[in-house]
């Protein structure tokens, strides 16, 4: 059986600690600051916090801080949406278990607060599936059926912020595109990357270019920031992005290897 320990999140503000001699730029640090850090709140893995917002609180260069998150990525341990700010930890709630059905209740008002965002429908499958369904028998059998209960009542209302709910206790509807299992017809990572992706056109092309290049976590990492930085190009803001390439384009041709352009606007330069 696993041993624990409780942290108090207090511990990254106090004096004396901030005093002690900081770690460079590391993976497992990264790791210990998401799993501990004040961001965190009381539903298991879900926060809502920007890259440059973490690497500020941990005194670390963005550039290192990508590298560092990278390798989480790469792992499958962490998913974030950038451009939302949403990240998650999928394994929490196995290490978070809700100690009464009440607990369920009350992780709706934080949930109903997370970004309306591809990677926020995945934050509700993931609980969708491990207090309600049954594809992880061992774990879901460690839940009563009021807890069950619990999280179809109260999150039938507010489900994935589709605006789709009944408000019957019942599961949300799924959007369009998604059947009634929550499977998405678009990734929550091809969404997470179609969101970022300034030029909205020809989405079915780029999905089946982004199927067939079947992106590492790490690589998708990579992807997300090429094209923040690229959308500051003098190429990609002439005319009001008329020489943007189509998402299929810009992903067959592995778009985002291309040298960084030094044609910054000079409201980057000032943030990074």
């Amino acid at each position: 059986m696993s041993r624990y320990r409780k942290i108090s999140v207090r511990m990254w503000g106090d004096d004396k600690f901030k005093e002690l001699s900081a770690p460079l730029p590391n993976a497992q640090t990264l790791w210990v600051y998401l799993l501990t850090g004040p961001h965190a709140t009381s539903l298991p893995g879900a926060f809502v916090i920007g890259e440059a917002g973490l690497a500020e609180a941990l005194g670390w260069p963005l550039k290192a801080f990508r590298k560092a998150f990278a390798e989480l990525l790469g792992k499958g341990m962490v998913h974030a949406d950038w451009n939302h700010r949403l990240v998650f930890i999928p394994k929490a709630l196995f290490h978070n278990a809700p100690e009464s059905p009440n607990v369920v209740r009350a992780w709706k008002s934080y949930f109903e607060e997370l970004p309306d965002c591809p990677l926020k429908a995945l934050v509700f499958a993931h609980y969708e599936s491990n207090l309600t369904g049954s594809f992880l028998e061992a774990f879901v059998k460690t839940f009563p059926e009021g807890y069950r209960k619990a999280f179809g009542k109260d999150y039938g209302e507010s489900g994935t912020g589709t605006g789709t709910g009944t408000g019957t206790g019942t599961p949300p509807q799924p959007p369009p595109g998604a059947s009634a299992r929550g499977e998405f017809m678009y990734s929550p990572e091809f969404e997470c990357f179609w969101a970022a992706y300034p030029r909205k056109t020809g989405k079915g092309a780029a999905h089946k270019a982004w199927q067939k290049l079947r992106p590492s976590h790490s690589l998708q990492q990579a992807i997300l920031s090429a094209i923040a930085d690229q959308k500051t190009s003098r190429q990609w803001l002439n005319e009001n992005g008329r020489y943007i390439p189509h998402a299929a384009t810009w992903l067959n041709q592995r778009r985002w290897d291309d040298t960084p352009t030094p044609a910054l606007t000079e409201a980057r330069k000032a943030i990074f």
